[in-house]
């Protein structure tokens, strides 16, 4: 709508081999942002959105628009989508390499980085 394109958005994690990984490049401070969002204009949701401070640091004249949303709505979403595929008991050898990846990144935006942050 503000006419930034192309945009990075959640959906590029799933189809973009790689990108999912990028938690743990972004955890030890070694995520090579322009490799990640480089080619894109603008970024919203997960995992963008989660680590706005990295990226501000990586582009300093970037501008954040802050949105707010309906905490009851929110939480309804979060739970039907990441909450509900990060609990599902899955074997970690059967599943697909890619979806484990997802899986430990969404972990660690969830609880790891948000435990870490409030000690």
């Amino acid at each position: 709508m503000l006419g930034f394109a192309p945009c990075y958005h959640m959906v590029e994690v799933f189809t973009h081999a790689g990108h999912s990984e990028y938690g743990k490049a972004a955890r030890s401070g070694k995520a090579d942002w322009n490799v990640l969002v480089g080619p894109y204009n603008a970024a919203v949701d997960w995992p963008s959105s989660f680590f706005w401070r990295e990226l501000m640091a990586a582009y300093p004249d970037a501008k954040i628009i802050l949105t707010e949303r309906d905490p009851d709505a929110w939480y309804k979403s979060i739970s039907s989508t990441i909450f509900d595929f990060m609990g599902r008991d899955v074997d970690p050898k059967m599943m697909d390499p890619i979806l484990a990846a997802q899986r430990k990144m969404g972990r660690y935006i969830v609880s790891e980085r948000n435990i870490r942050q409030s000690l």
